[in-house]
């Protein structure tokens, strides 16, 4: 019997074995095509050939390494991106037009064995290197190919010799197969360290590195290592400033940036890969962690848009952080503006693999060219409270706003990039239209008219060290009730102290965007302070009131012309309605073309460059800041006909702005939207609007809110069970929130005796926080 045990015990085992082997191999399998398509400029393939000098190395190729390289993308990275197209293209990866001859030519082989060993044999060999070049342990004389970004020796480098290594793994010479598991493991092994920079997308390109390793070695306790750190990274991480997926779908990186753009593109493709490569296995992804990455992929796509002109698809600027400082061609077209950098038919081949609709959708909308930038004809509204983001989408636009609270962090300046990036959360407003207006344009436009933002011009020094803040304030967020929105953002300047104020943003129906900006104090005397309406490549005409602005002529235009008492503006397939500005105020319009330098934001390659830009901005009164100023912006109109046709149908009534509250009227949808900013000693006041709905014999309906929030009220059709109210708190420190309606007149039919109504809500806790709930009135 004791036999029949152990034997059955050993098949057990040979049957284990045998899986753990068949693992590796579909690992190694499924791994293949995602290298061959990561390959970069490949038909140049047969110019890497002729241009490799003797040792293996390339002239075109700066190998400066250790203190005097250059830390962003470290330009030596090009040897090895070489060295994986030339596998790829032996392998057979690519062997269209001119490559077919050198598929499985011994000659490519040789030549690729000639730039391994060269960068082989001056690989560095102290791992204090890894991550403290110039330190104590890793002084700047420190021999061997090293940077001392860790970025470059645990991550860039690792990863390609990884590829290249899986794609001609039985090629390799036994040392060659060594150095490969050498540099593999190395990186793998900084997980064992606590460093840093183990978070967010960091973690899931280390652990798939260490998956090389495993593959390379065919070891099973490494891969099953690795994946146990993949797996428990694709979670959702609802602490504030806490890298990875946050419970909205958004992204962040670098305590509390928003960057569903860059990092998060990179987590997603390293998802997708392995996620794709480990289906099926020992090793796949848990229920919790496909929907965790479902959910980011639901959220990513609301912050894409379209380029009509090239039909590429892109990251809005405020989900790319410090990318926003490179050209669309700098490294061959792979930084976060260039493109979305993702193959979105992998996004269905998971979602089939998943059975996951959301990511088969995806795929199908993000694959399917408009006629605007809102790709995938998305429409409504999301607000992301987790990174103080909203987005709302309309039948011909996009529009982005970007904030920033004490739980988030503006932006960043890392390795020299975005050195002016300070204002890039300061309420920042993007409106794609064709998908052009902002590409290409950082080197040349003013860093302190950010499109969107409310500022006390240019009274903050712009440098790398007074990036990364985060706003004292609280509140800061929005309701949605994703068909329309309303965001607020409290603010004080982290820097100064001195400029402050209270700002909202409604996105109305048909169209239509209003903004009140309220309570600004600042501190100083002659203070310029501007509300930016936009700062975006100039396209076509400008009119100001129906008549033509022409831009400035020369190469480097910085004349303002200036409007008192404006009332309509029209650029570019947007248009503003003014209303009554206070005295003082004024309208400032500057268009023609400006020069930069896109070496002046941090490591760009690109020359010099001239834009035709346009900016526009609200003066505020000098002498009276303290007055209010509301304006209304249409997105999708070309002319002044269709500015005040739009605005004429848009039934839009302001029912208060003021500091302690703000609400507008739709009356042509039955919709109320405030805001309740404070409290204060008389509260009936601060939190109670009150306007008409559809029941005139029931008078005025007044609303009044327990403590401060932003409120969304549906109060259309005459059955009031219909009628709903959605809420959110921007502080996410509530518990809880009571409305009261009053009625001035008779209560209509169905709401009861009392003219007064009580609606108590619980809020959302946790990681919902901040997210809207929507209830009924009458239940």
């Amino acid at each position: 019997m004791r036999g029949l045990v152990v034997a059955a015990g050993f098949a057990l085992s040979l049957v284990y074995v045998r899986a753990a082997a068949d693992d590796i191999e579909t690992l190694r399998e499924r791994r293949k095509p995602f290298i061959h398509e990561s390959v970069l400029n490949v038909q140049q393939a047969p110019d890497w050939l002729d241009a490799m000098a003797a040792d293996g190395t390339w002239a075109d190729v700066n190998y400066l390494a250790g203190c005097p390289a250059q830390r962003s993308n470290w330009p030596a990275q090009l040897h090895w991106q070489r060295i994986v197209g030339l596998a790829s293209v032996y392998t057979g990866g690519h062997s269209e037009g001119n490559l077919a001859p050198l598929v499985g030519d011994e000659g490519v082989l040789n030549s690729t064995f000639k730039a391994i060993d060269w960068w082989f044999e001056r690989d560095f060999n102290d791992t204090v290197c890894l991550a403290s070049g110039n330190s104590t342990g890793c002084p700047c004389d420190t021999p061997g190919l090293w940077n001392t970004n860790w970025f470059s020796n645990v991550i860039l480098i690792p990863r390609l010799v990884g590829q290249t290594c899986i794609l001609l793994e039985d090629k390799l010479r036994d040392d060659q197969l060594h150095t490969c598991i050498k540099m593999t493991s190395r990186s793998f092994s900084t997980f064992g360290t606590g460093a840093s920079f183990l978070a967010g997308a960091n973690i899931l390109d280390i652990a798939s590195i260490g998956v090389a390793a495993g593959i390379l070695s065919e070891n099973t306790t490494v891969i099953g290592q690795a994946f146990i750190y993949i797996n428990n990274e694709i979670v959702v991480h609802p602490e504030p400033k806490v890298d990875g997926i946050k419970p909205d779908g958004s992204f962040s990186q670098h305590s509390g940036v928003l960057y569903n753009g860059n990092y998060g593109k990179d987590f997603t493709n390293a998802v997708l890969q392995l996620s794709t490569e480990s289906a099926g296995t020992t090793y796949e992804a848990s229920k919790e962690s496909q929907q965790a990455f479902s959910s980011l992929i639901n959220g990513t796509r609301w912050m894409i848009y379209q380029n009509t002109k090239t039909d590429i698809l892109h990251y809005d600027f405020s989900t790319v952080g410090r990318f926003i400082a490179f050209s669309t061609e700098d490294l061959d077209h792979t930084v976060a503006v260039s493109s979305i950098l993702i193959n979105t038919t992998k996004f269905d081949d998971l979602g089939k693999l998943w059975n996951d609709k959301t990511l088969q959708q995806v795929a199908h909308q993000l694959e399917t060219p408009t006629k605007t930038a809102n790709i995938g004809n998305l429409r409504g509204n999301r607000m992301f409270w987790a990174n103080d983001f909203m987005v709302h989408r309309g039948k011909k636009y996009m529009t982005s706003l970007k904030m920033f609270s004490s739980r988030t962090t503006n932006s960043e300046c890392v390795n020299l990039a975005n050195p002016l990036g300070f204002h890039l959360s300061d309420g920042t407003v993007y409106t794609h239209i064709d998908g052009t207006e902002y590409e290409n344009i950082a080197a040349a436009w003013d860093w302190n008219l950010i499109p969107g933002i409310t500022t006390d011009y240019a009274r903050t020094p712009l440098a790398c060290g007074s990036v990364s803040k985060s706003n004292p304030n609280t509140f800061v967020g929005g309701v949605s009730d994703e068909s329309h929105g309303i965001a607020v953002m409290r603010y004080t300047n982290p820097i100064t102290g001195a400029l402050a104020w209270s700002k909202a943003w409604f996105f109305l129906d048909d169209d239509v965007q209003h903004v009140m900006v309220n309570d600004v104090s600042i501190t100083g005397d002659h203070v310029e302070v501007y509300s930016v309406l936009d700062q975006r490549r100039l396209q076509g005409s400008i009119l100001v009131d129906g008549r033509s602005v022409a831009p400035d002529g020369g190469d480097d235009a910085r004349n303002v012309r200036n409007f008192t008492s404006p009332r309509t503006l029209v650029h570019g397939g947007a248009g503003y309605v003014f209303g009554d500005l206070p005295d003082g105020a004024k309208l400032s319009v500057s268009a023609g073309n400006r020069t930069g330098s896109w070496s002046s934001l941090g490591t760009s390659t690109q020359p010099p460059t001239t834009v035709p830009l346009f900016a526009a901005w609200i003066s505020h009164p000098s002498d009276n800041l303290t007055q209010p100023i509301e304006y209304t912006a249409f997105p999708g109109v070309s002319s002044t006909k269709e500015l005040q046709k739009a605005h004429k149908s848009a039934g839009l009534v302001t029912l208060a702005n003021l500091p302690e509250r703000m609400a507008v009227w739709d009356s042509a949808n039955q919709i109320a939207y405030g805001i309740f900013w404070t409290m204060s000693a008389e509260a009936e006041n601060a939190f109670k609007v009150s306007f008409v709905p559809a029941h005139p014999l029931s008078g005025k309906l007044c609303i009044t809110s327990s403590q401060p929030l932003v409120l969304i009220a549906h109060l259309s059709g005459f059955n009031i069970k219909n009628w709903t109210v959605t809420v959110a708190d921007p502080t996410q420190q509530l518990s809880e929130v009571t409305l009261k309606f009053t009625w001035t007149l008779l209560p209509p039919l169905g709401w009861g005796k009392s003219k007064e109504r009580m609606v108590k809500i619980a809020l959302p806790s946790g990681g919902n926080a901040g997210s809207s709930v929507s209830v009924k009135i009458v239940s």
